[in-house]
């Protein structure tokens, strides 16, 4: 049997086409408006996309131009004892969630749990601890830095909440650089909306 270059051509343009919308598969549209986030409602002012939480469980990560550049990270629900990611090394564990948490150990526990993403090398830092009304609760509120692996600046802010013996979460992270300027409005929009 005889194979033609125009036949392997597109033999090689579908296996191709086919490889770039499987690896779009694993994203998903997050029009603007009302959505949930396990047991957290909440509304958006902008599209979104939803791609693979590698934080692990009770977690979900929404993304405008890539994870590297900016990020939402919503947890919802991790109950006292359990760690709000998974571990991501044997060397630095998560720290675990106590339903009984002070705020500026609910700050602690956040920024450490992020900071133990990378195997503590690339740190967050909270600063401008505030209490924050939300969902019938006090919670915190403050802002965030850290340098990642590239050495640029990431800005964001930290919205944390106990309910129901429960924690509940909003990061956002973004480049310092436009990104998060730019998408920090969207954190207030979603906070201010937040039901359970």
């Amino acid at each position: 049997m005889k194979i033609t270059f125009f036949a392997v051509v597109k033999r090689i343009s579908l296996v191709a086409a086919l490889l770039v919308l499987s690896g779009c598969a694993a994203y998903t549209l997050k029009p603007a408006g009302v959505t949930k986030v396990g047991n957290m409602q909440f509304q958006s002012t902008m599209t979104w996309n939803k791609i693979p939480s590698g934080y692990g469980p009770n977690t979900e990560v929404w993304t405008a131009d890539g994870a590297l550049l900016n990020q939402f990270v919503f947890v919802s629900g991790i109950q006292s004892g359990k760690a709000m990611f998974r571990d991501f090394s044997k060397d630095t564990p998560m720290p675990k969630f106590s339903a009984k948490v002070l705020p500026h150990e609910l700050k602690a526990l956040v920024e450490t749990s992020l900071t133990n993403t990378s195997g503590g090398k690339y740190p967050f830092t909270g600063s401008n601890l505030k209490p924050r009304k939300v969902a019938d609760v006090t919670g915190i509120e403050f802002d965030l830095e850290f340098f990642n692996a590239d050495g640029l600046l990431n800005r964001g802010k930290v919205l944390a909440f106990v309910k129901n013996d429960k924690l509940y979460s909003v990061i956002f992270f973004a480049a310092n650089t436009y990104h998060y300027d730019h998408y920090n409005p969207e954190f207030e929009a979603i906070v201010k909306s937040i039901t359970l």
